[in-house]
């Protein structure tokens, strides 16, 4: 059996869904008939097939919820220099994205 035949296990996981990458990688899941489970801080627009989770992958996140189901995961997810309107330290940066 193909991955991709299995309807129950066709759901994914993107965190950083509402970035420009993240976007555009639900956009295609959702044309290829995977269903998402969508993480980020801000939630993206009401779309048929997506799950949002507002999530602070920088904080003490708790991801159990929009894992149940899902079969593959895209992180995407990232702190920015400038994220929604303020500077972010270079060590806050490095901690969340690199340690």
């Amino acid at each position: 059996m193909s991955f991709h035949d299995d309807e129950t296990r066709r759901v994914a996981l993107v965190t950083g869904a509402s970035g420009f990458t993240g976007s555009a990688l639900v956009t295609r899941l959702l044309s290829r008939g995977w269903r998402v489970h969508a993480l980020d801080l801000r939630e993206g627009a009401a779309r048929e097939g997506v799950t949002w989770f507002g999530v602070d992958l920088g904080g003490d996140a708790r991801l159990e919820p929009a894992m149940v189901g899902v079969s593959v995961v895209f992180h995407l997810g990232a702190l920015v220099p400038y994220n929604l309107g303020r500077r972010v330290p270079d060590d806050e940066v490095t901690r969340v994205n690199v340690d």
